[in-house]
């Protein structure tokens, strides 16, 4: 049997998603591999309270026009979201 080779990889770098857009700061946190705890395999943007109160009210906002939704157009867009992760493995 060989050695098994691991590829040497730039972890990739996950910002935060506000109102529907990436927001970097300026601490990112590692993430690591459960069953491999010495790989990095992520690095997550480290959230502020004012990253928080930022996604409080895009939530409001989103919510605002989500609510006058009928269900069945929501239960319908929950589903497409739900294959779309799906599709990805997610």
């Amino acid at each position: 049997m060989h050695a098994e080779t691991q590829a040497t990889t730039r972890p990739e770098r996950l910002d935060l998603l506000i109102d529907n857009k990436a927001v970097a700061t300026d601490d990112y946190f590692e993430v690591r591999d459960p069953g491999r705890f010495s790989d990095v395999v992520g690095l997550v943007a480290n959230g502020r309270a004012e990253h928080a109160d930022a996604a409080v009210r895009a939530a409001h906002k989103a919510f605002l026009a989500w609510r006058d939704v009928p269900v069945h157009q929501r239960v319908q867009k929950l589903l497409e979201a739900a294959d779309a992760m799906k599709a990805i493995g997610a």
